[in-house]
């Protein structure tokens, strides 16, 4: 392959094997662009191979908060999980909240379970604790009367970092829901419930401070 420069003006063409390709001013720009173009999309490699990465670091743990959520579903289904329900009336709520407690046979909560919403939509919140009362999943469900439905997964470790979030719409057009505010201690989340906030978007319950590492979420 041969390049000729024609002549010293930038404007004048470059040619490969005699035949024109661009001008050499476009010649000029088309190495740092190219350079620029290739450092991007290594970035961008960069960037999907630290986020596998880190998806891969955390499944050991998303593995452990699923068997959790099994060994919760199957103490529901056998009946080993005492059952308690709370029914909210708030001042000026036109729209009850159904809170469920389930608790095991040291008194923790297992899973905790929370029903609400406004004329336009409904959501059910399913809080799940591990053995030591500690929360480890948020399965949410949102639905509209607009026709949108919707699903939210949320997954923590055992001191409360996020692990993974996973947010599904399944149907409609769409709806500004809420995401799920975690319960970290589920007997003083009740107590301050009717202090949290309704807005055009629906119930944003009192936030509770994660409890320090190992401690109960005791009733």
């Amino acid at each position: 392959m041969t390049v000729e420069w024609r002549a010293d003006d930038l404007k004048e063409p470059l040619t490969f094997n005699g035949r024109v390709t661009m001008t050499k001013r476009a010649f000029r720009w088309a190495i740092p662009l190219a350079t620029a173009a290739c450092f991007l999309a290594s970035v961008s490699t960069g960037a999907a191979q630290s986020s596998r990465a880190r998806q891969a670091a955390a499944e050991p743990e998303i593995q452990a908060v699923r068997a959790i959520y099994q060994e919760v579903m199957q103490a529901v289904a056998a009946n080993r999980l005492a059952r308690r329900d709370t029914t909210v009336q708030c001042d000026g709520d036109d729209w009850g909240q159904t809170v469920t407690f389930r608790t095991d046979a040291a008194g923790r909560v297992r899973l905790l379970t929370w029903e609400g919403g406004t004329d336009d939509h409904a959501e059910t919140h399913r809080f799940y604790y591990d053995g030591a009362g500690r929360l480890r999943f948020i399965f949410a469900t949102y639905g509209a009367v607009n026709g949108t439905l919707l699903e939210e997964r949320v997954y923590y470790a055992t001191n409360g970092r996020l692990l993974r979030r996973l947010r599904t719409q399944t149907h409609g057009p769409g709806y500004s829901f809420v995401p799920p505010t975690p319960i970290w201690r589920p007997a003083e989340w009740l107590r301050r419930l009717c202090s949290g906030s309704r807005g055009g978007e629906g119930f944003v319950p009192p936030p509770v401070r994660a409890p320090p590492d190992g401690q109960s979420a005791l009733l």
